[in-house]
């Protein structure tokens, strides 16, 4: 009986690995299909991909060509036809779109940098729209222009400087003091600010000039504002 019933439990258990085994081969055959079919469907893409590339490629190159010309000849129409629309949307570009790229890549410094910046110079043209100008509001702008241009020169003349000492090896020697990439960061600095204080002072200087064109403010007035208030 002892024995009859080992033999059973043997059998049984061999059954089990069995059915085991057959059910872990069946998953195998069945990976081994979709792998096949996947593989397959690759190569029929690449194939397919070989045969429509060159002519693809021709017509991808001269789309191309058409886009550069046609936009370049877009731009130089605009600016002969309306140029005053031209200036400011390629100003608001000049502002706007490196603040955001920077917010998208987390250029944490830039953006705080731009927003002091943005701010200080948004509030002075919006006091040179004012009908009713202060006598002070001509000195604040050209001083605060002046000021960002000076600055502006500086920080382009360091990261010039360093652009060539690293260029000449020096830079190896500066490495432990100086950050890396900081010359052309400095350099980025003071050729953005200074392009984008250029075109400003002209929008701020541009309306300042239409308001004391409409107020009928002489010559001889212009240079006592300081001196008083009108």
């Amino acid at each position: 009986m002892a024995t009859a019933s080992a033999s059973g439990a043997s059998g049984g258990s061999a059954g089990l690995i069995a059915h085991k085994d057959s059910l872990l081969n069946t998953s195998l055959q069945a990976l081994n299909a979709s792998v096949n079919v996947t593989n397959s469907t690759v190569k029929y893409i690449d194939v397919e991909e070989d045969q429509i590339a060159p002519g693809y490629a021709v017509l991808l190159m001269y789309l191309m060509l058409f886009m550069i010309l046609g936009a370049q000849t877009g731009l130089v129409l605009w600016r002969k036809k309306h140029k005053r629309s031209y200036d400011l949307a390629s100003l608001a570009g000049l502002w706007l779109m490196p603040a955001i790229i920077s917010f998208h890549l987390k250029f944490w410094r830039f953006l705080s940098i731009w927003s002091v910046y943005s701010s200080i110079t948004g509030y002075l043209i919006y006091l040179c729209m004012h009908k009713k100008m202060h006598h002070t509001t001509p000195r604040q702008v050209y001083g605060w222009f002046l000021a960002a241009y000076k600055v502006s020169v500086f920080v382009g003349m360091m990261g010039y400087i360093l652009l060539v000492l690293d260029m000449f090896g020096v830079g190896l020697l500066l490495a432990k003091v100086v950050e890396p990439g900081l010359s052309v960061m400095l350099l980025w600095y003071g050729l953005y600010f200074g392009i984008l204080g250029r075109d400003l002072a002209e929008v701020a200087s541009e309306q300042m000039v239409s308001i004391l064109q409409s107020s009928r403010v002489t010559c001889y007035e212009l240079l006592l504002m300081p001196l008083r208030r009108w």
